[in-house]
């Protein structure tokens, strides 16, 4: 066989070859970004809901412990800044998790609590985020410890405590919660119920954020960008814990999250809001207390004419 021939033969094969080979659509690689997070269903259609809400002498806090993806975290909630004596309404234990795992045990100041699989869930990646009821095992100020067995790639811990007394404001409380997967692309989520407007404020825990780039990033209330917010894992290693002020209006209120290329889960969203009317002005208590002794005066005169009669 010549050359020619010889070519011939290989050319066929090569492509008898490539015949035999099966098709494969091509797949993105998942990105290195952010700690192994990548996107798959990243389009805020999944906005966090209301669990509970509460009107009365009362408050809430938020403590939150970072952890940098690692499997089944443990720790320790440092919870401070109740009245002595105050009662304890509800109280949860938020874990944020981007592995998949389907089920989760909690052991909480030495108790166990049980085990669940995943309250919510953002299909895709996916994000799974649990709340476990510790109510009855807050008992005031102090030390927490947890641990957890289960999640295999956890990006944040926290714990929410809702509280009373009676030297404390009125107030309106709006907690919502849920598993939000967000990567160019914006969430909303609302509260609703509010009787008065006036200053509030607003908390937001966030999980697998970092500080690669804060292109797009913002958090809005009520359409308002708050100014300074990224999603910088504040409070550490991609973990952020967000405090602000904001202005609240009767009814309906919402906050709304926006990312560019980070990709972040976001779990809880509080806001807190004074519930006591405005003190009356005080020429309106000043002419109402002087409404109040010309007519005691006019009684008095009357009873003096009666009695002269």
């Amino acid at each position: 066989m010549n050359l020619r021939g010889c070519a011939v033969v290989l050319v066929v094969v090569a492509l008898a070859l490539v015949a035999a080979t099966p098709l494969v659509s091509a797949q993105p690689a998942p990105r290195a970004h952010q700690r192994g997070v990548h996107a798959l269903d990243t389009s805020g259609d999944h906005p966090l809901t209301t669990v509970a809400s509460y009107t009365g002498q009362m408050d809430v806090a938020v403590v939150g412990v970072p952890v940098d993806g690692s499997a089944s975290p443990a720790g320790t909630f440092n919870l401070s800044g109740m009245p002595t004596g105050a009662a304890i309404q509800a109280a949860w234990v938020v874990i944020i998790d981007y592995s998949g795992a389907t089920d989760a045990s909690l052991t909480f100041g030495g108790t166990s609590v049980g085990d669940a699989p995943p309250t919510y869930v953002d299909p895709g990646y996916p994000l799974e985020v649990w709340r476990f009821d510790v109510t009855s095992l807050v008992t005031g100020n102090g030390a927490y410890s947890f641990a957890t067995v289960g999640p295999l790639q956890c990006y944040g811990v926290a714990l929410v405590v809702v509280f009373s007394h009676t030297s404390l404001p009125i107030q309106q409380i709006v907690i919502n919660m849920g598993a939000e997967d967000l990567e160019n692309a914006s969430s909303t989520t609302s509260f609703a119920g509010f009787t008065l407007p006036g200053a509030g404020r607003l908390i937001v825990f966030t999980g697998a954020d970092d500080t690669s780039t804060d292109v797009g990033e913002s958090l809005a209330f009520n359409g308002v960008t708050i100014p300074g917010v990224t999603f910088h894992e504040n409070l550490g290693p991609v973990t952020s814990l967000i405090t602000s002020s904001v202005t609240v209006q009767a009814g309906t209120n919402t906050a709304t999250a926006t990312t560019g290329d980070d990709q972040f889960g976001w779990a809880l969203a509080i806001v807190a809001a004074s519930a006591e009317p405005p003190i009356p002005a005080a020429s309106h208590l000043g002419l109402a207390l002087l409404a109040v002794a010309i007519a005691a005066f006019a009684v008095l005169l009357l009873v003096r004419r009666s009695s002269a009669a």
